[in-house]
């Protein structure tokens, strides 16, 4: 939990059910993560160099 962004004093007071919640969260964060780095690197490997940089832009904006 501490990974995903929680402090350490609250992580550890969480009773099972939350932290079942959470971990369920950050699990499905990671999966979005993943998803969108397969997408990005697909583009920079296949699209034109305008594209790839206003994706860029788009992604940390």
């Amino acid at each position: 939990m501490i990974a995903a962004g929680h402090r350490p004093e609250d992580a550890w007071s969480y009773t099972p059910k939350q932290l079942t919640a959470w971990i369920f969260i950050a699990e499905q964060r990671r999966k979005v993560d993943r998803a969108e780095f397969i997408n990005s690197t697909m583009m920079a490997s296949r699209g034109d160099a305008k594209e790839v940089q206003k994706h860029l832009k788009e992604l940390v904006s």
